[in-house]
């Protein structure tokens, strides 16, 4: 039997491959459960860092993937017990201390949360994220000054930082300083218009105010694009959204909605129904795959509507079967004159559509501007601006809508105090419960819509009768009656 003789050399060499090849197998296994956690396939993740964790015991990159794993999965308990041993293991590791602290914030465990962010600030103390993300935890635990104070550090070391302007505001708010509150939201709003949550609390600080005006010019504003943009995810097939409400008349930024939806490839249908004949509205130009309308909304016949569908859209299911009619999508025979009718009366509204806008909001703007001006303690419900022409919208406190109606009705002037659809119903407005109005004030709402058949001196009629109604009920009101006593 023949010896082998393998020098020293050749043993530090074989070893080195071995070392080599494990060392190439923890990286791809590791690069494999990173790809896995920032997929979302987060189980898989878990998976692949258990079997790391087996064979590296001491490395801290294992455990700190696992635990984000665990995040992303909520299992927040196990994912701090992670990036608790990976800490361990590399006291300076900032993404463990940054996602530990996450996890934390999670469970309502805001004290902990805080010490991770004070960890982070020592290690980079340049961090405007960790000075955010600490006023946070702060703002949580009702401290909202030192909050305040996380959230001034956090600017100063980054001006342009939208999220701690706005939660700053609300730091303020919750100290009953609601001019600093609006100061801040200012700032928030310059730097990014569509956040949703500085015109919240702004409109919050105005209604504290009592600038109710200005509040609901808040609560209402339009759908934030970059909230509607971040919500559409890999299984997203439709985007619907309100062109315009029919209640408080708000009008939605479709065009750049229809834009979004393209680029993502998403189809994007809208209820148009308040919006046509009464706004420009053009499919092709907006990129609208489906779009819904009614007839009784532009004075065609009532109980016929119609959906445009995309050329897109060739796998559309019949709505109803039976027939041929509408290309097999709706059996039934065709109410023809209903069809006829609703053709007719696009094409008049279509025509004189620039010239009956300027008139309507000539109308409408007066009896905005009237009732506002006449009747103490009132307030608009919607955006003055960015509204249908011929909707108003407006909140008389210390009364209810539903006996306001009723007097006015005696004097021939029709109104509403919500849709029709919930004519029926004893309940608020859920469109003004919505916006931020408590009940006692969305109870007391009045809808006027003005028409092609209304003329300014319907709207001098309005003006004149309702002052003297306001009055009577508010006599009669207990809470107007308190707040006078106040």
């Amino acid at each position: 039997m023949k010896k082998i003789l393998i020098s020293a050399a050749a043993v530090a060499l074989i070893a080195g491959f071995f070392l080599s090849a494990n060392t190439v197998k923890t990286v791809v296994s590791e690069n494999m459960g990173k790809h896995y956690y920032e997929t979302g396939q987060y189980q898989k993740a878990v998976s692949v860092f258990n079997k790391l964790a087996d064979t590296e015991p001491e490395n801290p990159e294992v455990y700190a993937g696992r635990g984000y794993s665990f995040q992303g999965l909520g299992n927040y308990p196990l994912a701090i017990e992670d990036f608790t041993k990976a800490i361990a293991l590399n006291p300076d590791y900032a993404w463990a201390y940054e996602n530990h602290a996450n996890c934390y914030y999670n469970q309502q465990m805001y004290r902990e949360s805080i010490a991770d962010y004070d960890k982070l600030i020592e290690l980079d103390p340049q961090s405007s994220f960790a000075y955010s993300r600490r006023a946070f935890s702060y703002n949580e635990l009702e401290d909202y000054q030192a909050a305040i104070e996380s959230f001034n550090k956090a600017i100063e070391l980054d001006p342009e930082n939208e999220e701690a302007y706005a939660n700053r505001a609300d730091s303020y708010y919750n100290l009953e300083d609601y001019a600093a509150a609006i100061s801040d939201c200012g700032e928030a709003i310059s730097l990014d218009t569509g956040y949703g949550w500085a015109y919240e609390v702004r409109g919050n600080s105005y209604y504290e105010l009592e600038e109710y005006d200005k509040a609901i010019s808040d609560f209402s504003k339009a759908l934030s694009l970059d909230e509607l943009s971040s919500a559409i995810r890999d299984d997203t097939i439709l985007i619907s959204v309100m062109y315009a409400n029919n209640e408080i008349g708000t009008i939605q930024q479709i065009s750049e909605i229809g834009e979004i939806a393209k680029e993502r490839g998403v189809l994007f249908h809208t209820d148009a129904v308040q919006a046509v004949g009464h706004l420009p509205v053009d499919v092709r130009k907006q990129n609208i795959d489906l779009l819904a309308l009614s007839g009784h909304k532009v004075y065609a016949p009532k109980g016929v509507g119609a959906l445009y569908v995309s050329h897109k859209i060739v796998d559309l299911p019949p709505f109803m079967h039976g027939g041929g009619q509408e290309r097999k999508k709706r059996a039934g025979t065709e109410n023809v004159a209903g069809i006829v009718g609703l053709g007719e009366a696009l094409s008049l509204l279509t025509a004189e559509l620039s010239e009956e806008t300027k008139r309507t909001l000539q109308i409408r703007d007066r009896i905005i501007d009237g009732i506002l001006a006449a009747v103490p303690h009132t307030f608009l419900n919607g955006s003055r601006t960015s509204r249908l022409p011929g909707n108003v919208n407006i909140s008389f406190e210390y009364i209810e809508g539903e006996s306001l109606l009723l007097m006015l009705d005696a004097k021939g002037i029709m109104a509403s105090s919500g849709s029709a659809c919930t004519s029926g119903s004893l309940e608020p407005s859920h469109v003004l419960l919505a916006i931020g109005l408590p009940h006692e004030k969305a109870h007391g709402s009045l809808r006027v819509s003005v028409g092609r058949y209304n003329t300014l001196e319907d709207a001098e009629s309005l003006i004149r009768e309702l002052p003297p109604i306001v009055s009577r009920l508010r006599d009669m009101s207990p809470l107007y009656q308190d707040f006078l006593s106040k």
